[in-house]
């Protein structure tokens, strides 16, 4: 998979050299961001984050299912996903760490945090859903929250 400057994704063939798809979502795109089982992608653009499915193996008309759109973010320094692929972390410039579902639980809804800093990147753990944020001012923030999930 590629991304090009002017807002399209392309996925290429590495055996035939060829371009097999391409999305367009419309606008330019500021990051993309694969989840770690490679099932699904997060796209981040101007004031929206799109999660789709990745292309796999079967024959689909289209191979870009839109799993998810998470409206009014805005700023967006830096996509994680959790170490199963169903919480996804949007951290944006005005020090806001925001957690959505991907798939929907009984018990949690998507979750605001914030500080007084600009976080530019947030990593969860492995195996759980604690995680890091690095602030402007190179402040690690350690977020220990104990969920227990149920699907």
């Amino acid at each position: 998979m590629s991304l090009i400057t002017v807002g399209e994704v392309h996925v290429i063939s590495l055996a035939s050299h060829s371009i097999l798809h391409v999305l367009k979502p419309g606008g330019l795109i500021q990051l993309v961001k694969f989840s770690p089982d490679g099932s699904m992608f997060a796209v981040a653009k101007k004031n929206i984050c799109l999660v789709y499915a990745a292309p796999g193996l079967k024959m689909v008309f289209n191979p870009f299912e839109l799993l998810r759109s998470i409206p009014e973010v805005k700023d967006v320094m830096s996509l994680d996903w959790s170490f199963d692929s169903r919480i996804l972390s949007i951290s944006n410039g005005c020090g806001t760490i925001d957690l959505y579902p991907v798939v929907k639980f009984a018990n949690f809804r998507a979750v605001s945090l914030s500080n007084n800093d600009r976080n530019f990147k947030v990593f969860f753990l492995n195996n759980s859903y604690e995680f890091y944020s690095i602030s402007k001012y190179v402040a690690l923030f350690f977020n220990v929250i104990k969920w227990n999930l149920l699907v």
